[in-house]
């Protein structure tokens, strides 16, 4: 698999800043760079976030979380979402590779 190949996926999310409310969001593609979201709030290009997107672990058994650092990159309206376009900035080792593991699985 080419890195920069989005893969459709549905997984949950919530982007965090401190202090603020959580976000919530529905990741619909994503790659091990970055992740394209639908979410009722827009999000402004250049806001930062903590985004925890809740996954599936190998077995399909368990609930995970894998957590980065997110910088927004796109934002538009469609059919009275927001679709968000959000670029890792920084991410754990560890948390890199359960993303790409989960990727490895996605048709």
């Amino acid at each position: 698999m080419n890195a920069a190949t989005l893969k459709r996926v549905n997984w949950r999310a919530a982007l965090v800043v401190d202090g603020q409310a959580p976000i919530l969001a529905k990741v619909q593609q994503a790659n091990a760079m970055q992740f394209v979201l639908l979410c009722q709030q827009e999000l402004r290009i250049a806001d930062q976030f903590t985004i925890f997107v809740d996954v599936l672990d190998a077995a399909r058994k368990n609930h995970d979380y894998i957590t980065a650092k997110v910088k927004v990159s796109g934002s538009v309206l469609v059919g009275g979402m927001f679709r968000c376009i959000v670029k890792v900035s920084q991410i754990e080792s560890n948390q890199l590779s359960q993303l790409n593991r989960l990727l490895e699985l996605v048709h």
